[in-house]
This record gives C-alpha cells, sequence and structure tokens, in this order.
C-alpha cells in the first residue's frame, strides 16, 4: 500500500488564542479550585492583583516566547495576533509582525489578573475575527489559530461549533491542553475538524516543547 501526501511552503497569519481564566493563576503541580487562593500567592492576594509566581499563565508567556523564536529564525514571513479569553473574548494585538507587541499584552495582563470562566468556543472564534481583519490579513496566507486552555469549557459557544466556523472558514486550529485539568477529548475533537493537531503539556518544559513542535511544523503544512 503507498500513501501519497502534498506539503507546501507557506505564509502564515496566525493567532494565538490565549486562556486567561482564574485557573492560569494557579501552578501548573497545583489543583485550581478556589478558594484556596494559588499556593504561590502572598498573602492578602486577591484576584485583581499582579499574577502569583510560577503561575500557569507565567508558564504560557514563557512558551510564546519560545514559539515567537523559532518564527523569527523561520525563512517564512509570518504574523501574529493575540486573542485572550476567560467568560470574555478580546484581541489585544490584531495581527503584526512586530512580534514584541505580542509578549507586552501578555505582560500586560499580568499585571492586574482577573478571574472568570472558560469560553474556549468564543476564544475561537475571536481568533477567527482576527485573522479575517480586513486591514491587516493578507489573502495569500494561510489562517492558523494556535489555541491554548488549562480547563473545561464552561460559558459560551460550543467549541465543537467553533471548529466547525474555523473549518468552513479554511482556518487549521492547533490545539494545547495545559494541566492534567484540561478536557483533553474536546481540544482533541477541535483539532481534528479544522485539521489540525493536538498537543497535552503537564509542565512549562512540555508546553515549551509543544509550541516549538507546532512552530517547526507549521512552514510546511500537509495540504492532501
Amino acid at each position: 500500500p503507498t500513501r501519497v501526501a502534498t506539503s507546501a511552503q507557506l505564509d502564515l497569519d496566525i493567532s494565538l488564542v490565549i486562556d486567561r481564566s482564574g485557573s492560569m493563576a494557579y501552578a501548573s503541580s497545583e489543583v485550581s479550585a478556589y478558594p484556596p487562593n494559588p499556593m504561590h500567592a502572598p498573602a492578602g492576594w486577591e484576584f485583581g492583583d499582579p499574577i502569583p509566581p510560577h503561575a500557569r499563565w507565567l508558564d504560557a508567556i514563557a512558551a510564546v516566547q519560545v514559539f515567537i523564536s523559532q518564527l523569527e529564525s523561520s525563512p517564512q514571513n509570518e504574523k501574529l495576533s493575540l486573542s485572550v479569553y476567560n467568560h470574555q473574548v478580546s484581541t489585544p494585538q490584531p495581527l503584526t509582525h512586530d512580534y514584541s507587541l505580542i509578549v507586552s499584552n501578555l505582560t500586560h495582563i499580568s499585571t492586574n489578573f482577573i478571574s472568570g470562566g472558560t469560553n474556549i468556543g468564543d476564544g475561537v472564534l475571536e481568533g477567527i475575527g482576527a485573522l479575517g481583519d480586513a486591514n491587516r490579513r493578507r489573502p495569500w496566507a494561510t489562517p492558523v489559530i494556535i489555541l491554548l486552555t488549562d480547563g473545561v469549557h464552561n460559558y459560551g459557544t460550543s467549541p465543537k461549533h467553533a471548529a466547525n466556523v474555523a473549518r468552513d472558514n479554511k482556518v487549521t486550529v492547533f490545539t494545547l491542553t495545559f494541566s492534567d485539568e484540561a478536557n483533553q477529548s474536546r481540544m482533541q475533537e477541535v483539532a481534528s475538524i479544522s485539521g489540525g493537531k493536538h498537543y497535552h503539556a503537564v509542565t512549562a518544559a512540555q508546553l515549551q516543547l509543544a509550541f516549538r513542535e507546532i512552530a517547526a511544523q507549521l512552514p510546511s503544512l500537509i495540504i492532501r
């Protein structure tokens, strides 16, 4: 038996869609059940204060920095946007070639880290919207979402519906689950529907490795 696949070197428009729900304030090694506060939070800490040390959110920022360093060494011409979600969604950074703006926006969120639910579906739709920005998107570029969550969808649009919208708009979604509290099967479904791939990480090192592997794979997507 023979199997044939076709790949192509592509310019990419990439939307990072990052979970900023309350559980991201906890370390990857602890259960994110509130109360109590995260184990590394200083005395008197409350949501709305700066993110505690060793939080999953800080691990995510470090992994995004690894991803960006990989993109900077790529021969392709990628643009990045940043969308974030808890029970609400927003796009603090539209598509840009200036990757430092992505890290600046993530760091800014760290200074006032609020709680909230986990609206994965609308996070994906927000990422699709960022990729469709008429003033910033490139018609020839391949649109890709990289979706990170550490939890379970509990608010808003169904992730499966959002994955179908991504597929219909020819957007590939790569999903990453971080911590064993995350719903891996649901994120595997989102990736499968949209033609992407799912990764799972329990530690910060594993999360960085997953982002590095995605960055290495992206420039040569399998297109058939």
